[in-house]
């Protein structure tokens, strides 16, 4: 089969091909994803103009520790498929993510993608599940208040950043500024009520909270609880790698709702604090 791959340029022709083909993003999740990083989302394009699959290879940059890449959106249609697109785009895109410095490359792969990424050189981590609340918010019994809430402010964004690269292992400013800037109103910084100091925050997408980072679990509680009462999605990505999460999860209303992927790591270990990640932006973004 002929095809050709070329970075995308046009995020509503994305979006509008991987909702033919069974996606739940919206076209504003998906321009999200292609901003963070405008040249790593690629496509696969037939003699006629049509797209046969898209992929992307999100490199976050430097914070002090080097940059760190996390794959997702691999999509192939099912005419096209076992023409090697999917490994074509995969590799294009880890290609960059090495000419860009990522030493590190992450993966929420579905199963039937599993083999793919196991076959380029990742292995498995973790198992990484969604979580959802089903009843009204709450927060955990007992414990004293440590930590203070608030809306985050325009003038707290760059002290966010610097919060957060460390503990992601690399900064995604171009992917919480725009999921801020999509939703101000459901956004939520924790201060340390002795320190002053950024104790965590929460950002909110269309379709599930996060990211939502921590230093302990009450941070993340509060800030889980008054995103919820905001109006933001009841539904959290685990990353399989905190077991803090899971546990404080279970503890304010949250269950797995079944839908899982297979955490998968290229390079070396999964860099920052993953401890302190609470729930992902999005299995394609991390």
């Amino acid at each position: 089969m002929q095809y050709a791959l070329e970075t995308c340029r046009d995020p509503e022709e994305l979006a509008r091909f991987e909702a033919a083909h069974g996606s739940k993003r919206g076209p504003a999740e998906v321009a999200r994803r292609v901003a963070a990083d405008p040249e790593g989302t690629f496509l696969a394009r037939g003699p006629d103009g049509r797209v046969l699959g898209c992929g992307s290879v999100i490199v976050h940059r430097d914070a002090g520790q080097g940059a760190y890449a996390w794959v997702g959106g691999m999509m192939v249609d099912e005419s096209a498929r076992r023409h090697g697109i999917a490994r074509a785009l995969l590799r294009e895109g880890l290609a960059r993510a090495e000419r860009e410095g990522a030493r590190t490359i992450a993966l929420a792969a579905s199963e039937m993608g599993r083999p793919l990424y196991l076959s380029e050189g990742f292995r498995d981590v973790a198992v990484s599940a969604r979580w959802e609340r089903a009843g009204e918010p709450r927060l955990p019994e007992g414990g004293a208040r440590r930590v203070s809430i608030y809306p985050i402010s325009s003038c707290e964004i760059m002290d966010l950043l610097r919060y957060d690269a460390p503990r992601f292992g690399a900064s995604r400013a171009p992917f919480i500024s725009a999921a801020m800037a999509a939703f101000p109103e459901r956004s939520f910084v924790a201060f340390d009520r002795a320190s002053g100091e950024i104790a965590g925050y929460c950002c909110t997408q269309e379709r599930v909270t996060g990211p939502l980072v921590a230093d302990h679990d009450e941070a993340a509680a509060r800030l889980l609880h008054a995103a919820a009462l905001s109006g933001a999605p009841p539904r959290v990505v685990a990353s399989g790698v905190n077991p803090d999460a899971e546990r404080l999860l279970a503890s304010v209303g949250y269950a797995p709702d079944g839908t899982t992927c297979a955490l998968m790591v290229k390079g070396p270990a999964l860099p920052g604090r993953p401890q302190a990640i609470y729930g992902l932006g999005a299995w394609a973004v991390g």
